[in-house]
């Protein structure tokens, strides 16, 4: 049996997408897959396991996975288990490795899920670097490109943490324009230091865009148009703060954006609608005219009415963009040959010992 802790150095990385991608890749040769997420820090409610983690819970629909819950996730944290904890009445570390020791059996694979970053769990005892450590487990990074290089800074400290455990690192959101850069003088920088670089994933807006589901969720928006027919996705805003003549270009260039209005700037909704944005969302919880309504009506474009002002409207999904939440068919299939075409499968293979 083999197994890999995929974690993140930084909120927000792909760790997801990464051991989704991986789950997929090893399934297809024929492989025995097992997932366990030491920490549950996304607790929600299913209908048929009760309280669960979010990831633990997606993997095992993801992947078809038969064990139980309570071992893919076994510490679901919620505040009457901290107190547990914080009063010496729960093994939180040794319930874990328990778990992970019983989800091992007959599998050829199993991925360790981390949390948010790779030193989140550590007063439990469960960070990223005690899992690797207290578990003898090996460990596969990824770290999201950024030009001010705060990535390699975490990469690096993490390198320094856990040593020959570190496999090493996958880059991911990498822009066209950092590829280049990337290769010619990151990769090899790293390679000198110890650190393999075993996969470059580039930036993709139609995996990072968001649903219109995922819209009316993070806003508690109301939908005032039928139902698009179509999967709707948005890979940009548009901010309705300019003058009609200096917005039309923008919008002719607008194709899987949004435009964020308030319900008073009808001009600039229907001259949008001529052009192929992808949702108008109305803001200050005023809704649009008849005319605005009727014409998404008739070009299949949903509109949003959400209760705040335009700026909290831009700034709550703002926080959201480029946090990739794979729901749906289509983003996890799209995730999946993302991580497959991009990572260096003979040696991350290797690195594991087969």
């Amino acid at each position: 049996m083999k197994a890999v802790m995929v974690h993140a150095v930084d909120r927000y990385a792909g760790k997801t997408l990464l051991a989704l991608g991986m789950g997929k890749y090893f399934q297809d040769m024929g492989w025995k897959i097992g997932y366990i997420k030491p920490v549950g820090t996304l607790p929600v409610w299913s209908e048929e396991h009760g309280l669960v983690d979010q990831d633990a819970l997606f993997f095992s629909q993801a992947l078809g996975l038969g064990d139980p819950m309570e071992l893919m996730a076994p510490y679901v944290v919620t505040r009457d288990r901290l107190s547990l904890f914080f009063k010496g009445e729960e093994d939180v570390p040794g319930k874990a490795l328990d778990a992970f020791r019983k989800i091992s059996r007959g599998k050829d694979l199993v991925i360790i899920g981390g949390g948010g970053s790779i030193y989140e769990g550590a007063f439990l005892g469960l960070s990223g670097f005690q899992v690797a450590q207290d578990w003898d487990v090996p460990a596969l990074l990824i770290a999201v490109y950024d030009e001010s290089l705060r990535s390699l800074d975490l990469v690096l400290d993490a390198w320094y943490r856990l040593g020959d455990r570190l496999l090493g690192v996958v880059v991911n959101k990498v822009p066209a324009h950092g590829r280049q850069v990337l290769l010619e003088e990151v990769v090899p920088f790293m390679e000198r230091k110890g650190v393999k670089t075993l996969g470059i994933i580039a930036q993709d807006s139609k995996l990072q865009a968001l649903s219109l589901e995922e819209i009316l969720g993070i806003t508690g928006g109301e939908l005032l148009t039928t139902s698009p027919a179509g999967e709707v996705r948005v890979e940009g805003f548009l901010l309705g703060s300019m003058g009609l003549e200096a917005a039309v270009p923008y919008f002719r260039k607008g194709r899987g954006k949004a435009l964020i209005a308030p319900a008073d700037r009808a001009d600039l909704m229907l001259a949008a609608l001529e052009c192929p944005i992808s949702a108008i969302i109305v803001t200050e919880g005023l809704s649009p005219s008849e005319s605005v309504i009727h014409r998404a009506e008739e070009k299949g474009v949903p509109v949003v009415l959400v209760d705040m002002d335009t700026l909290s409207a831009v700034e709550l999904l703002d926080a959201k963009w480029g946090i990739v939440a794979l729901s749906g068919k289509g983003k996890v299939a799209r995730a999946v040959e993302l991580v497959k075409a991009s990572l260096d499968w003979e040696a991350l293979l290797g690195a594991l010992g087969v």
